[in-house]
């Protein structure tokens, strides 16, 4: 849930600088976002079960490589008062429960239909 709360605030962020006419540089890395690994969306914004990771390619990714890279931002970051350094602590004690990537992909569905900074 919060990987998809932070890849929205980065869109927003991203879309402000870009009205803006300046550039955004995103704190996590393109394969790492959400909308790539979690939730990549066909043209008419559903996910795209074509490219979204299930079973075990989508449990081994978190394991092996998402939560990796989350706790890599400890050691990255410019100090302790940055959200790098806080990403990498949170994500320090995160441990994958599910067993099945099938279970998982039905739990990132549902997370991704959540909507934040709305009251519906």
């Amino acid at each position: 849930m919060f990987l998809k709360y932070l890849d929205a605030l980065e869109q927003d962020k991203a879309m402000e600088a870009a009205l803006q006419g300046k550039s955004y540089d995103f704190i996590v890395a393109e394969p790492y976002r959400w909308a790539i690994w979690a939730a990549p969306k066909t043209p008419d914004g559903k996910i795209d079960y074509n490219v979204a990771l299930t079973g075990d390619d989508l449990r081994e990714f978190v394991d092996q490589k998402l939560f990796p890279y989350l706790r890599g931002f400890t050691e990255r970051a410019t100090g302790p008062n940055t959200i790098e350094y806080k990403i990498g602590q949170i994500s320090g004690e995160i441990k994958n429960k599910f067993q099945s990537g099938y279970n998982l992909r039905d739990v990132i569905d549902i997370i991704d239909g959540l909507m934040f900074r709305s009251q519906t």
